[in-house]
């Protein structure tokens, strides 16, 4: 198959006292260009969705702007049927509806960018046509935004989202304000913007699971304080340890009567309520034993016949 090669000087510009000087960390600008590599992506799959073997290298980087030149190679195919969405009438209505001459990748990179930071963590729950490729998005909390459609398209896609939040991580670091994309009408994203990827507090609350769960005893309270347990993390498969009260009075007596006994190692098998925090929240999960279902004693020795 006959390879050719679709290029175009992309821009973007990160700043702050951390970058003045022309130079930035290795790993910093690693990470934005692969999240860079991937918001491109999910525009390519929108503008040419049987497109395949999408390479983009970057070609040069010009001292203190990390201005990039992009070089997207692709079947010849798919180079003319790139070229052809770009000459569509679709594409000349979203030119002119906001006033981009000569639709790029590029301008299609800031737009959805723009569309992130104005929907602040909410959803769409509904969209409706209003002519020349435009769409009136309703979200979650009643507000609407009117955009081209492409553009909701891409700042709805997941790849187009992870790639974003890749790509603005610098900003999160010290010294680096902000990240600008596109050389004439910049976009810029702060580290507040970065709140587009996670719902804003408004919007988020605490999340409440109860299920059974098999826990270890770790300590013991007789002065109706937290017991500490002991779990396996279903992520992780790591231990992970949490204090919770015990709320289940016939148990709590069993215990304080010694009907009920507990040695190193021992195991419950209970009820139990977990409260998840907000995730803007730096909070602990927070448990609570509603009911212990059994008690389990690994080291007892077996009884071999009953007596």
């Amino acid at each position: 198959m006959v390879k050719k090669t679709y290029k175009e000087q992309v821009v973007f510009a990160f700043h702050g006292e951390a970058v003045d000087d022309g130079t930035m960390t290795a790993g910093d600008y690693g990470r934005a260009l692969m999240g860079y590599s991937q918001m491109v992506q999910a525009v390519v799959q929108e503008a040419a969705p049987k497109a395949e073997n999408i390479d983009l290298r970057v070609t040069a980087t010009e001292h203190g702007s990390f201005a990039t030149e992009l070089v997207l190679t692709m079947d010849l195919t798919w180079v003319e049927a790139v070229k052809q969405w770009f000459l569509s009438e679709d594409v000349a209505a979203l030119g002119a509806a906001v006033g981009i001459t000569g639709v790029t990748f590029g301008s299609l990179i800031k737009k959805p960018l723009a569309v992130l930071k104005k929907l602040r963590g909410r959803k769409i729950v509904e969209r409706q046509d209003v002519g020349k490729g435009m769409q009136t998005a309703t979200l979650d909390d009643g507000e609407q935004i009117t955009e081209p459609g492409i553009v909701l398209n891409i700042s709805s896609s997941n790849v187009f989202i992870n790639g974003a939040r890749d790509f603005t991580r610098p900003t999160t670091r010290p010294g680096v304000t902000s990240v600008t994309v596109g050389a004439d009408d910049p976009e810029e994203v702060t580290a507040a913007d970065r709140a587009f990827f996670e719902p804003l507090p408004e919007f988020e609350s605490e999340t409440m699971e109860v299920k059974q769960m098999r826990l270890k005893v770790l300590r013991l309270s007789f002065d109706d304080g937290p017991w500490r347990f002991e779990t396996t993390d279903s992520v992780s498969g790591l231990p992970a340890e949490f204090t919770a009260m015990v709320e289940d009075d016939d148990f709590l007596g069993d215990v304080a009567s010694h009907a009920t006994s507990f040695q190193a190692d021992d195991e419950i098998d209970a009820v139990v309520e977990i409260v998840y925090p907000p995730k803007h929240k730096r909070a602990r999960r927070r448990y609570r034993i509603l009911r212990v279902i059994d008690v389990h004693h690994p080291h007892e020795p077996p009884t071999l016949f009953d007596q």
